[in-house]
């Protein structure tokens, strides 16, 4: 079990039961990370130690000097302290979405969208986030439940580098279609890695 993973039981998040913390620890554990966005706080959930903001309070202790910022529609889940800030914002609305990046500055290390779980929402987020990813900086979508090639090619592929995870494994982004389940399928994760010169 990576660090990363007993900070996600230590706190009830999820991420470590449908796989991710191992891939997003052997992935990030070497960066430098100064700011984290994530779509989705989630509030209490029937997981043994679960807080509000589980995932929030696992970057937060991860990523011992980044700021952590995170977005919900609800605003029963906002939560802030002294490294943690939260935003009342819709994914679905491109408008909200630029209200947070206009309030933290944008230049965001990591992006996390575990928000809606719906194709359609996942493309308008990232569409409108991704030129806020920092230099080097990485974008999640957690939980497709199409191929995650699919979203690739809804959003801009000559300025980024695309990794697909399927349960944990990477697979081939722009290999033979592959069935990803239905919604509200887990374990389907596609990485963006910025690749664009004038970040």
């Amino acid at each position: 079990m990576t660090p990363l993973c007993k900070l996600s039981v230590k706190y009830g998040s999820d991420k470590n039961i449908v796989g991710y913390t191992p891939v997003y620890y052997r992935l990030l554990k070497d960066r430098k990370v100064k700011k984290v966005l994530e779509i989705g706080i989630s509030g209490l959930r029937a997981l043994p130690n679960n807080v509000i903001g589980a995932s929030l309070w696992m970057w937060h202790d991860f990523f011992s000097d980044a700021q952590i910022y995170g977005i919900d529609i609800d605003p029963r889940f906002m939560l802030n302290t002294d490294r943690i800030r939260s935003f009342v914002a819709d994914q679905t609305k491109r408008e909200t979405l630029l209200n947070v990046v206009g309030a933290t500055g944008g230049d965001f290390d990591v992006i996390i969208d575990d928000g809606l779980h719906d194709p359609f929402n996942q493309i308008v987020a990232a569409n409108c986030l991704l030129p806020f990813l920092a230099k080097d900086g990485t974008y999640f979508i957690e939980d497709i439940y199409v191929d995650p090639a699919a979203v690739a090619l809804c959003t801009p592929r000559g300025l980024y580098r695309y990794r697909a995870f399927l349960h944990g494994e990477e697979v081939e982004l722009d290999g033979p279609e592959r069935h990803f389940g239905e919604p509200p399928a887990g374990q389907n994760l596609l990485m963006i890695e910025n690749s664009r010169s004038d970040a």
